[in-house]
């Protein structure tokens, strides 16, 4: 159904008239004003005094930003509608950039202006982003860990286009040595995420090196165990991936029985498996500690999913060696072993299986296997 021209005005205005309402305390607060200080209050809240572009000129989506004066004025239209609705100009950034000028790290952590100042970066060219980023370089770890503010900066890694804007992002998240701390934090996990997601591997060798240096810190922390997770499924270097293949190698039983750092190497092992060479020396430790990890809780979890990878023929050989020296049983009576006997299991057809648990329990239940 078609809205005509009075129908749509009076939409707009019913969406455009909350703004002061719902930015006045977390900006207004912050004391400073959105337009020129050279404008009187008066000339800002008095209504009749806007000087508006004409409403009727469809053609300018710019008439609830732009003054006559080319002067700012917010108080005119929603930032909570605008962030869907709105499509910014080059010139409307350019316009808002002058008149927001110092205070976008106030706007990118405002509950409703953080998704305002989002859509902004959405629209804007290189060069804006660089002087958003330019404005916020030195609190970058301070929005990073902010409820509201880590979005915005969440847009301005996706938008990046440029080398400079890449390398503005990655020296302004390193700049006070708190990657870490911003890694294991419930918000800033997300920001480095998408640095990992969304940065080409080579650009990041900054920040690959401090993850690398602080692996088992972030293996065995909730969030930081995400920023590995990520880190292992972009990783593409071979020199990073033999690092990651040798300290986990050096340190299986105590990341495995983790209840983070289990996850890690689970997904190392769907990292590696199809390196046949690589996965073969990770192979060997895991059944090296194939009875202690199978009888853990968070160990067991890691025994499954190499069993997932492996073929029948190795099943078989496990399966057998377990039998002759009777740790099968010792495994099947623990509450976390026998699911791993049970994959272990999976897979055989029933004759198979028949004359495997036949196996079983034709074999006398000695002290020695219990």
């Amino acid at each position: 159904m078609c809205i005509n021209q009075k129908e749509e005005d009076t939409f707009s205005n019913l969406l455009l008239k909350s703004t002061i309402d719902d930015i006045n305390e977390e900006i207004w607060n912050q004391s400073f004003s959105f337009i020129n200080n050279s404008f009187s209050e008066n000339e800002i809240i008095d209504k009749n005094n806007q000087n508006l572009i004409n409403e009727n000129d469809s053609s300018q989506k710019s008439n609830y930003i732009i003054s006559k004066n080319n002067t700012l004025t917010l108080q005119n239209f929603d930032i909570k509608n605008f962030n869907q609705t709105y499509e910014f100009s080059l010139n409307e950034i350019n316009l808002l950039i002058s008149n927001l000028k110092g205070h976008f790290f106030h706007l990118m952590m405002g509950k409703n202006s953080n998704y305002f100042i989002s859509n902004l970066i959405i629209n804007a060219a290189k060069k804006q982003k660089l002087y958003i980023l330019s404005e916020i370089y030195n609190q970058i770890d301070i929005l990073a860990i902010n409820d509201y503010g880590s979005h915005p900066l969440q847009t301005l890694i996706e938008k990046a286009s440029s080398k400079d804007e890449i390398i503005m992002i990655i020296n302004g998240i390193t700049a006070k040595n708190k990657l870490i701390e911003i890694s294991k934090n419930q918000n800033g996990t997300y920001v480095i995420q998408k640095i990992i997601s969304y940065f080409n591997e080579n650009f990041r060798t900054k920040i690959n090196k401090i993850i690398l240096n602080n692996l088992f810190e972030l293996c065995v922390d909730m969030y930081g165990v995400c920023i590995i997770q990520k880190f292992i499924n972009n990783c593409y270097n071979m020199e990073y991936i033999y690092f990651l293949l040798i300290s986990f190698i050096n340190n299986m039983e105590y990341i495995s029985k983790n209840q983070f750092g289990n996850y890690a190497i689970q997904i190392l092992i769907d990292k590696i498996y199809s390196y046949e060479n690589i996965f073969f020396v990770l192979e060997k430790h895991i059944f090296v500690n194939f009875i202690g990890l199978s009888i853990d809780r968070y160990g067991s979890r890691v025994i499954e999913k190499y069993i997932d990878k492996i073929k029948k023929t190795q099943k078989r050989k496990i399966l057998s060696y377990l039998l002759d020296k009777g740790y099968i049983f010792h495994i099947l009576v623990n509450k976390y072993g026998k699911y791993v006997i049970s994959k272990l299991l999976h897979g055989f057809n029933s004759e198979n299986r028949k004359n495997i648990l036949n196996t079983l329990s034709s074999i006398k239940k000695s002290e020695k296997y219990i």
